[in-house]
């Protein structure tokens, strides 16, 4: 990532502000202080990088964020929210690509009778957000066994897709195979058998079809597979590099899709070495946006030493810099937690009673 990818750091109190309008349903107050018309314009410039653009701008319409903004006057506000909106209109459009596409290739799966399940973006906004526009993607992605990868593959080549080569995979396998519609490069299908694309990382810990199929138990839609796949999603793929992620955790722990099975929970993540991840997640998510729920789950999940390994690495800060010019300045402590990832997966299996 370079720095023109990175957008300008947010002062300390924009940052409040991005993590409260981030939210889809906010149980906490929203910050005391005003910010002015300029932070509001670097806050929904950060807003798109985290993948909250939506949400923030509809949370701005909120009687209690009728001030955020305003210090520089009410046109001004209002110039800086159309042309959010612009942007929110442009990245809108090509997901509603996204999702006609991906609904006719899914459709051909189901005649076919292939096993697939929807997993990450376009699953999360369906089942997770008050409007699924709350929750952007740039792809869809499918979970799908190993023995029905080529079938798959024969599928999404009948309707225009192409495999991409990655050289930097050097013929190592990482279980991840994306395919761009030939007609239109922005159309990307990334078809998974493992989560857990690293070679190196699935020695330690996986997350395939089976294994959300089990915590689902038999149900791809269960918010207990939703969860265990967004927390891996948020902590393994990303560190949580996106407010996104963390939401993501914060709508399951809500119960927004059903209640979570919390032993089923922690006896597939036991086995597929994402205990820790889960615990990072929701104790993450707990403190970035003050929530019960996550508590609460947290505490019925794992002991209270796992939490406070996570939140000695992580912090709300560090999550809301992730996308900014400060970035690298906490780079140490992404991979000392990836680390954490290894090292917990690692003694869990090496210790069975060891939870």
């Amino acid at each position: 990532m370079t720095t023109s990818q990175l957008h300008a750091p947010l002062s300390p109190r924009a940052g409040e502000w991005l993590a409260w309008l981030a939210d889809p349903a906010p149980t906490a107050k929203p910050p005391r202080a005003p910010i002015n018309d300029d932070d509001l314009s670097r806050l929904l410039v950060a807003a798109e990088f985290h993948g909250v653009l939506m949400t923030c701008l509809s949370s701005l319409k909120r009687p209690e964020a009728g001030k955020c903004g305003t210090l520089g006057g009410e046109g001004r506000r209002q110039e800086i929210l159309d042309a959010g909106s612009r942007r929110s209109i442009e990245r809108l459009s090509v997901q509603m690509l996204l999702a006609h596409h991906g609904r006719a290739v899914q459709k051909a799966l189901e005649a076919r009778e292939l096993p697939f399940m929807v997993v990450k973006g376009q699953s999360f906004a369906d089942r997770l957000y008050p409007r699924p526009t709350f929750r952007t993607y740039t792809d869809v992605d499918l979970l799908i066994p190993k023995y029905a990868r080529s079938a798959v593959g024969d599928v999404l080549k009948e309707h225009g897709f192409e495999l991409e080569v990655i050289d930097y995979r050097k013929n190592a396998d990482y279980f991840e195979d994306k395919w761009i519609l030939h007609a239109d490069q922005n159309v990307l299908v990334e078809v998974h058998c493992d989560l857990v694309h690293n070679p190196k990382l699935r020695r330690s810990f996986h997350l395939g079809f089976d294994d959300v199929m089990e915590a689902g138990r038999g149900d791809r839609f269960d918010a207990t597979a939703l969860l265990l796949v967004a927390s891996a999603h948020g902590a393994v793929g990303h560190q949580f590099d996106r407010l996104q992620h963390l939401i993501d955790v914060l709508q399951c722990a809500r119960g927004v899709a059903g209640p979570i099975d919390v032993n089923r929970l922690r006896d597939v993540a036991k086995r597929c070495g994402l205990t820790f991840a889960i615990v990072a997640a929701l104790d993450l998510a707990g403190r970035t946006f003050d929530d019960p729920s996550c508590r609460s789950l947290l505490a019925e999940l794992a002991p209270r030493s796992f939490a406070r390994v996570a939140s000695r690495l992580l912090s709300p800060a560090l999550v809301l810099d992730a996308q900014s010019e400060r970035r690298p300045i906490a780079s140490w402590r992404r991979k000392i937690f990836r680390q954490a990832l290894r090292s917990s997966a690692r003694r869990s299996a090496s210790h069975p009673a060891y939870s």
